[in-house]
């Protein structure tokens, strides 16, 4: 005897609709498990990265922490989404087998055809690697390009000059390039005097300022000041040299400072700073 149409609707009812109910339900707990996993994976990668508070290198640590943090967190959210759409996709019968193979041709006909965007991630990997070049640093890359380093991700790195304009520098040109911010740094402090000056005097009161500073702030120096002999002669002047070993990234404020004392005493000691001068000579008048 023929089944009535409602017999057959709830037939397909309890075939197909407990099927799609559970299919949404598998869906919503890979989504809710993917989104708990996440906030697990973010919370131990920032416990792990997170520099020891009174450490000797905590300011090193924490620039490190700052530069891989935000990728590795990225990574993991692409990872883990990834896995969770293959998850679903195998729940509707795809073949997620086949995706994985087809996402790895496609994957190295990409590399083939995109060298230098494998060039650059590979070189972002090994600056953060090996820890060249971290969020804080200052670094100069050739005479027009140098500031502070504000992002470093595996394609390129932003660095912003003292202008404020942002430099987006791919990773594979960061060949050679130069680091403010590592091991110690030289305050640099040239010095011209007048040739009629005593250079005995002008080295003394240079070491003499040079010391002072130093004895100011042994927070910020590592080796004694020194100064150096006459560097240059010029036609009206001579060239003296003040250096001091400091930590990183405070050369530029000792500079200034040991600047502004040099000039305060140069002035009470009679050094005098050249300035152009033209001497005239008048032969004497026949009698």
């Amino acid at each position: 005897m023929p089944e009535s149409l409602g017999e057959v609707l709830a037939s397909y009812w309890n075939l197909y609709a407990v099927r799609a109910l559970q299919t949404l339900v598998t869906i919503v707990v890979v989504l809710v498990a993917a989104k708990v996993l996440q906030s697990v994976a973010t919370r131990l990668t920032s416990r792990f990265l997170r520099p020891r508070e009174g450490s000797k290198d905590y300011a090193t640590q924490l620039r490190r922490s700052q530069t891989l943090l935000p990728l590795l967190l990225e990574t993991e959210r692409y990872v883990i989404y990834f896995l969770a759409v293959v998850t679903i996709l195998a729940q509707f019968g795809i073949d997620t087998g086949a995706i994985l193979a087809s996402v790895g041709v496609v994957g190295i006909a990409v590399g083939f055809g995109a060298q230098n965007l494998v060039k650059d991630v590979i070189s972002g990997f090994f600056l953060l690697f090996d820890g060249l070049i971290a969020v804080g640093d200052v670094v100069k890359i050739d005479a027009d390009t140098a500031g502070a380093v504000e992002a470093v991700g595996l394609r390129n790195t932003q660095i912003r000059d003292f202008s404020g304009l942002l430099w987006i520098v791919p990773n594979g040109d960061l060949r050679q390039f130069g680091n403010f911010n590592r091991g110690w740094m030289r305050a640099v402090v040239p010095v011209d005097i007048a040739k009629e000056s005593d250079v005995s005097r002008a080295r003394q009161i240079l070491l003499a300022v040079g010391e002072q500073w130093a004895k100011e702030n042994p927070h910020l120096v590592i080796e004694p000041p020194e100064v150096h002999g006459l560097m240059a002669l010029g036609e009206t002047s001579m060239r003296l040299r003040l250096v001091i070993k400091v930590q990183p990234m405070q050369q530029w404020a000792a500079e200034r400072e040991l600047l502004a004392r040099i000039k305060k005493a140069f002035d009470e000691n009679g050094i005098e700073i050249p300035y152009p001068r033209r001497v005239i000579v008048q032969p004497a008048a026949n009698d």
